[in-house]
């Protein structure tokens, strides 16, 4: 019997590109058979072939024990092979290389609509959900209510999935993932779909899961909510494991080694999830009032940011600068309309600055830059491309009080009186 929920040996799975469907049944075997020989992979071949323009490494050579009970995030930027992994764990696909060893039955929400019959309806999709993890109808029959009730979709619950929006989708998968009674939960990114309530009931849900010695394994770019709900963090980067250790250092490490701007403040050609190249930023420096400090101020010190920004063509646009904490949490915002101000750029490299008076306490933070026409159309996102840091100076040295300890990110200004 395993000691583990789940095991992972040498894992590795690869794509190969321009491959689709066989029309037949006998193409269909024949690329099996020409696939188990690329399976097959020496040593000397393997760079060879990983770096071959028809193959596309998703993971390579995992080795990840989770015992029972352990709540862990797989936490990595798009395209890091975490979903590739809950994938291969709820046996959607089959590994390339290496095996897979699990301990109990396996709820999953993944994709929206994955594990969905689209005709049927939702009362008969929690049926058939339940038959596939093995439960009797009777089974089932105790736990129907309590599905529906929490999915918020009991007026929908006999219409065909088909006619259900993405939220209604999502609450639904959720629902039967958390009620049909898995040893092991896997949650991938998709509740981010759903209303701030709705992830709140969530979250819950699987902390009482996790309390009753289930496994949980939860992928979600919200750190915030993955350390609330976390002991445990797998950083995946290029489909390799980079770090595997307790959920405080995770994130961190994480943060720290996502691509940013650097001392320099230069922006990467092509950098961005959202990047139209019509007008983007070129050059962002944060500093601080002490000379020299860059990414660092001071406490009490105002911060000013620099910009260079390039445009296609003469045009209004606006500028935000959304500020958070260093677990990815939001803030504030900073924008020029908020302030009552336009942006008009000219065809070309624009330069402007920024000076704020930060109220931010001692701490890590960071800046997510965008850039959108006036019509709200995003050209340029950068989420968390700058790190920053509030030192702890104190502003008076006979009065150090409270630079020994601070609650919050934010101070406020008051004016005290006695009446």
């Amino acid at each position: 019997m395993m000691k583990n929920a789940i095991e992972i040996k040498g894992l590795s799975k690869y794509y190969r590109l321009g491959e689709y469907s066989s029309k037949t049944f006998a193409e269909g075997i024949k690329r099996w058979f020409k696939r188990s020989k690329n399976i097959e992979i020496s040593e000397n071949d393997r760079a060879t072939a990983a770096g071959n323009s028809t193959h596309v490494w998703a993971l390579k050579d995992l080795d990840i024990n989770i015992s029972k009970g352990e709540v862990v995030a797989v936490i990595g930027k798009n395209g890091a092979g975490k979903s590739t992994l809950l994938k291969l764990l709820s046996r959607i696909t089959s590994p390339s290389e290496g095996s897979i060893g699990i301990s109990g039955r396996i709820g999953a929400l993944l994709e929206v609509g994955t594990g969905f019959q689209p005709d049927l309806t939702g009362r008969e999709n929690v049926y058939l959900n339940g038959a596939i993890l093995g439960m009797t109808k009777k089974e089932i029959n105790e736990k129907i209510d309590a599905i529906v009730d929490f999915s918020g979709c009991a007026k929908f619950i006999d219409t065909p999935v088909k006619r259900y929006s993405s939220g209604m989708t999502v609450r639904l998968g959720f629902s039967i993932a958390a009620h049909l009674e898995p040893e092991i939960l896997i949650i991938d990114e998709v509740l981010a779909v759903g209303d701030q309530d709705f992830q709140d009931q969530c979250v819950k849900k699987m902390k009482d899961f996790a309390a009753k010695g289930k496994t949980v394994l939860f992928v979600s770019h919200n750190m915030a909510s993955v350390k609330a709900l976390c002991q445990r963090g797998i950083v995946l980067e290029k489909g390799s494991l980079s770090f595997d250790g307790e959920i405080d250092e995770a994130i961190q490490y994480y943060l720290k080694n996502q691509e940013k701007g650097g001392v320099d403040g230069l922006v990467a050609d092509g950098l961005g999830t959202i990047n139209t190249q019509d007008c983007v930023f070129k050059r962002i420096l944060v500093t601080g009032a002490t000379k020299g400090n860059v990414n660092r101020i001071m406490y009490g010190e105002d911060m000013k940011i620099e910009m260079e920004i390039h445009s296609e063509k003469d045009q209004a646009i606006n500028i935000e600068f959304l500020l958070n904490t260093s677990e990815n949490y939001p803030i504030g915002v900073l924008n020029n309309v908020f302030a009552n101000e336009s942006i008009e750029v000219t065809k070309g490299l624009n330069k402007y600055s920024l000076c704020v008076d930060l109220p931010m306490v001692p701490g890590n933070y960071s800046l997510t830059p965008a850039i959108a026409q006036t019509n709200g159309t995003t050209l340029h996102y950068l989420p968390n491309l700058i790190d920053f840091k509030v030192e702890v100076v104190p502003l008076e040295k006979s009065n150090p009080y409270p630079f020994v300890w601070f609650n919050g990110s934010v101070k406020f200004k008051s004016n005290w009186k006695k009446e």
